[in-house]
């Protein structure tokens, strides 16, 4: 896979999570705060598979999808990933470990 698609592939998942976030009908009109009973607050869950359909939704060209998590994810510490012909999808546990993943391609 070259840089210039991994990078378009992470950039392209970091604009779709941050959409589909901000539009999510899920979304608290205030962020809730965590408490020590209730756990740490979930911050981004939207999955590979909502992203894609997002894409598809869109007809944006993301054909011929296959799960890669098990090959892409050990090298690269996301939880998921999708590799389509015109771009991969990953999902990171934390943005900082997102930010370590783009920085190192």
């Amino acid at each position: 896979m070259s840089s210039a698609r991994l990078s378009m592939g992470v950039t392209v998942v970091v604009l779709l999570a941050a959409a589909l976030q901000g539009c999510s009908p899920r979304e608290a009109a205030a962020p809730s705060r965590p408490s020590a009973q209730s756990g740490p607050v979930m911050l981004n869950n939207v999955s590979v598979a909502e992203v894609l359909n997002a894409l598809t939704k869109a007809k944006l060209p993301a054909l011929n999808p296959h799960d890669v998590t098990a090959s892409a994810c050990p090298t690269a510490g996301c939880l998921e990933a999708t590799d389509t012909d015109t771009v991969s999808i990953l999902k990171f546990p934390s943005t900082g470990r997102a930010e370590l993943y783009a920085a190192a391609v």
